[in-house]
């Protein structure tokens, strides 16, 4: 019996940084890569895109964003982050999901948001628009 013991151990300790790599790398899935894309904000409040979210479908690009403020708004929120579903020809965009927080980056008591309905027409000088020109880019 210790004989079959010791060689079932010897297997599994063969094995063991095979399952360690599995795991590390699975542990990291969930984390998301924020990207600012206002570093030189002069009002301080920055938009983060994560590069990790950006998916195609149909002709449309979906990416998550995170916007921090350096002050509370009016509810005492901090961030929030919005997912949203760019049309790459126009660079119109519905918002799939929305919820804000209680502090910078995403963290803190998150509330989800009521969604607008269809499609958002960006002025071309917004944020969101050269936010969509560039996921879109990148999606490419």
């Amino acid at each position: 019996m210790t004989l079959f013991r010791s060689k079932s151990r010897m297997k599994f300790m063969k094995k063991l940084p095979l399952y360690i790599f599995f795991i590390l790398m699975f542990c990291n899935v969930g984390f998301a890569e924020w990207r600012n894309f206002t570093p030189n904000d002069p009002t301080g409040m920055y938009t983060y895109f994560d590069t990790k979210s950006i998916k195609n479908s149909n002709g449309y690009t979906e990416v998550m964003t995170l916007t921090d403020s350096p002050t509370p708004g009016p509810d005492g929120i901090l961030s929030f982050k919005v997912l949203y579903n760019f049309d790459c020809s126009s660079f119109n965009a519905k918002i799939i999901k929305a919820e804000s927080f209680t502090k910078n980056m995403g963290k803190g008591e998150g509330t989800s948001r009521q969604l607008p309905e269809g499609w958002i027409d960006f002025d071309p000088n917004s944020v969101t628009y050269n936010l969509a020109k560039h996921v879109c880019d990148l999606s490419k």
